[in-house]
């Protein structure tokens, strides 16, 4: 065998290993990045499947809702407080019970509730003030009887709310009455009474 046949099987050598290695490197990492996303998803799929089995039962009962409606509520409730990091804005209180216990004083989670002003669904939100929401989330096409729909408009109005007021009562109040309010403390009181029952019960 010549030299340079024996330096060409010896490149051949090193080729087929470095692509072996590569190889391996590259199914290792796919491998953690599987396990991650699926430790993520798993831990995200718990702690949603949790808050509905704690919650929706309760609310079924209170309110006469249908496992369907209440599953919904409580999904859509779950995914919004997390995509808006609402609990960032909420301090002490925990954001999807506080959202709960507003969807519970604003409509007793009649997602067909016609307030006598025209407030509308489960968080009686003004159509001018879903019109505003809507288009800061490019959505043109919503319906406001529809239980995401007017799930994710409600809570990012609240999200805003909180943010203008930095304290959660004030927050409560001012999604009550708007900008505008004489007195909080009787609407918040309220609100946060239902959430004290949904943490007590919960």
């Amino acid at each position: 065998m010549t030299k340079r046949s024996r330096n060409i099987i010896i490149m051949l050598l090193i080729s087929n290993l470095l692509v072996a290695i590569y190889a391996l490197v590259i199914t290792e990492t796919l491998n953690t990045c599987k396990n991650d996303f699926r430790t993520i998803t798993k831990d995200y799929y718990t702690d949603k499947t949790l808050f509905i089995r704690d919650h929706m039962y309760k609310i079924m009962k209170d309110y006469n809702l249908s496992n369907i409606e209440a599953m919904k509520i409580c999904s859509a409730v779950y995914d919004y407080a997390e995509l808006f990091e609402l609990q960032k804005y909420t301090g002490k209180y925990d954001a999807k019970e506080l959202v709960l216990s507003i969807i519970a004083h604003e409509s007793g989670f009649k997602s067909d509730a016609l307030g006598s002003a025209g407030e509308i669904g489960l968080m009686q939100i003004m159509p001018s003030t879903a019109e505003m929401v809507a288009r800061l989330l490019a959505k043109t096409d919503y319906d406001l009887y529809n239980i995401r729909d007017n799930i994710e408009i409600g809570m990012l109005y609240f999200k805003f709310k909180l943010l203008e007021s930095r304290d959660v009562e004030q927050a409560l109040a001012k999604y009550n009455a708007g900008r505008h309010f004489m007195n909080y403390i009787s609407y918040s009181n309220k609100v946060i009474n239902i959430y004290k029952y949904l943490r007590k019960e919960s």
